[in-house]
């Protein structure tokens, strides 16, 4: 007998898979918990969840807690995300790599065309003062 380290059930050996790298010769979690597993780790989540700590050093969970303090919306023009192409982009510094918002895909390529360089910005602001009602 063994216990499934997932569902904490007592089971035959026989209900787990064969494995040469544990002690006992028999994987931690029976055959029934590892099938469910794999169907979970390759859902949707799984994958955007990797692709956030690999990209930003944030969870999905950590996303969705941005998402929700920014009522779902872009950090600079304020759209909803339900009215974008695609999920808000997790916007971040390039030199210090921290996360700054979460920001719709036009706000975010925006910011990239003037290099996040604020003076950019500000000359675009005052180029369109200047051409306003032209």
């Amino acid at each position: 007998m063994k216990t499934c380290n997932r569902c904490k059930k007592d089971k035959k050996l026989e209900d787990f898979f064969k494995s040469k790298k544990t002690k006992s010769g028999y994987k931690t979690t029976c055959k029934i918990c590892e099938k469910q597993g794999a169907t979970n780790k390759y859902s949707s989540e799984y994958f955007k969840n990797k692709d956030l700590i690999r990209k930003y050093n944030i969870t999905l969970d950590e996303y969705k807690v941005m998402l929700k303090q920014q009522k779902h919306s872009c950090k600079i023009c304020g759209v909803h995300e339900k009215h974008c192409d695609r999920s808000l982009a997790v916007d971040h510094c390039h030199e210090t790599n921290n996360v700054r918002g979460l920001l719709c895909a036009k706000c975010n390529i925006g910011l990239g065309y003037f290099r996040d360089r604020q003076e950019f910005l500000l000359k675009a602001v005052e180029y369109l003062d200047e051409y306003k009602g032209k």
